[in-house]
């Protein structure tokens, strides 16, 4: 996928897939921003279900989190176009997917820059038929094929040198059959080593593990983390055995030699 960029007058710039969308104009955001559509929790704030470029899509407006929210929500300092977090997700989502690594289509990232800041928006072809980890456990425990399955769909990622900043039950979609997808990979990052790519299983053990402490019924305890940790540990070849019980699933990978 090989995605081209418009700028226009007043600091907008669209990258865009040629191949899933005709041109787009300078409103192209801005109508999808104002247009008709379900608004859904997640990550930092609401995402936007919406029917664009002939197919269902998701919306996502960046939001800064932490400290800074206070300062502004949604304003980041501008160091180059291609650095900004909309196109870098957008690349980043291209080439896994031209890897054959389950993850949605990115169709457009709009950058909207206003001197020394800007504001920035990722449209994405939506999954159909799917529901979050988070959504799956909360009512109802999965068998330990699927988090075999769960834990080889990471490792993939993990052998191909990618990694997901910010890996939680929310960003883990499960789809009919054995379909695992990620989803969310703002701040993500390729060509790292996998013992740093590792690193998201932590992640979404903590997650799992918070989410279970705060949901009454959340299935995903000690036994359902470790089954986790050793499906992927499993997946890439790596030796170890299966975190403590109490643990939160951090793989601690031992590469072989």
């Amino acid at each position: 996928m090989i995605g081209r960029v418009e700028t226009f007058a007043g600091g907008e710039s669209i990258l865009w897939d040629p191949e899933a969308m005709e041109r787009p104009g300078a409103d192209f955001f801005r109508g999808l921003r104002a247009g008709k559509a379900e608004n859904v929790e997640g990550g930092r704030g609401r995402i936007r279900i919406l029917e664009a470029a002939g197919r269902s899509c998701v919306l996502r407006h960046y939001r800064r989190g932490g400290l800074v929210e206070f300062i502004s929500q949604d304003l980041y300092f501008w160091a180059g176009l291609e650095r900004t977090r909309a196109f870098r997700e957008w690349r980043l989502l291209a080439r896994m997917r031209a890897e054959g690594l389950p993850v949605p289509r990115p169709l457009a990232a709009g950058v909207r820059r206003r001197g020394l800041l800007y504001r920035q928006d990722i449209l994405i072809e939506r999954i159909p038929n799917v529901e979050t980890l988070a959504a799956r456990l909360s009512r109802a425990p999965l068998a330990a094929e699927d988090w075999e399955r769960i834990g080889a769909a990471l490792a993939r990622f993990t052998r191909a040198r990618y990694f997901h900043a910010d890996l939680n039950a929310h960003n883990v979609l499960l789809g009919a059959g054995e379909a695992v997808y990620l989803i969310d990979f703002d701040r993500g990052v390729a060509d790292v080593p996998p013992v740093r790519a590792a690193r998201a299983l932590g992640r979404l053990c903590h997650s799992l593990k918070r989410l279970a402490s705060r949901r009454p019924g959340f299935q995903a305890g000690p036994e359902e983390r470790a089954l986790l940790a050793a499906a992927y540990r499993a997946a890439l070849g790596w030796p170890g055995e299966p975190p403590a019980a109490g643990g939160t699933c951090a793989p601690r990978p031992v590469e072989p030699k």
